[in-house]
């Protein structure tokens, strides 16, 4: 009876070559094989989970104080320069309260006073900001 590792090699012709990974697997090992990817997934994955739990949190809120000061919100900021790739990506997705992380975590503010309130504006300012900073 043939094992597993056997059907493998039967289904790839058998010539001894292993069949192609499935694409979770392939992620998996090309982050095997790239500390810094595996890092950069688990700050992205810590992102997404903190942002989810901002959203979550202040779902109901309208005091941009109360949102800026939940606990998420702050570890967002914490993560530092590592969360402004995917503090712009959010923003590119759907605009949304990020101002003031990107004010603490740059020490910037692209945004001209006659736009503040504003948050499409703002978010845009701050998308023209990022692209001349390269991000």
């Amino acid at each position: 009876m043939a094992n597993e590792g056997e059907r493998a090699e039967e289904k790839a012709g058998g010539s001894g070559e292993k069949p192609p990974l499935s694409e979770e697997a392939a992620s998996r090992q090309s982050l095997l094989a790239d500390p810094e990817a595996e890092e950069r997934q688990s700050i992205e994955q810590r992102f997404r989970e903190l942002a989810r739990q901002w959203k979550d949190g202040t779902r109901y809120t309208s005091s941009t104080t109360d949102m800026v000061m939940h606990p998420a919100y702050q570890q967002i900021i914490g993560m530092g320069r590592d969360a402004l790739p995917l503090l712009f990506a959010a923003l590119r997705h759907k605009p949304d309260h990020w101002f003031w992380a990107l004010k603490a975590i740059t020490g910037e503010d692209p945004v001209v006073p006659a736009d503040r309130g504003k948050v499409r504006r703002m978010a845009q300012a701050w998308l023209d900001w990022a692209e001349r900073q390269g991000y």
